[in-house]
């Protein structure tokens, strides 16, 4: 859609690819809500780009859902109940 400012993702990989950009290149803010995260490659990958983010200044928010997230062990947020940015 020409002038909207709506871009629209065909894959996972072209909207969390995206998202990644957006975080590496966040200066001022990050706001992340999402109903899965997974401790994978692609859960870590996010995990490093929120600390980087956080280390550059940014103030990071981070919300997942409990049930949609729940095989996300406790550890991968370094033992806290929530991640650590």
């Amino acid at each position: 859609m020409v002038g909207s400012g709506v871009i629209w993702f065909r894959s996972g990989q072209e909207a969390f690819s995206a998202m990644l950009i957006a975080i590496e290149s966040a200066r001022q803010s990050v706001r992340l809500e999402t109903y899965t995260y997974a401790s994978g490659h692609l859960g870590q990958r996010f995990l490093n780009a929120l600390l980087q983010a956080k280390q550059r200044g940014a103030s990071v928010q981070v919300l997942i859902d409990a049930f949609g997230s729940y095989g996300l062990p406790s550890a991968f947020w370094g033992g806290r109940p929530g991640p650590p940015v």
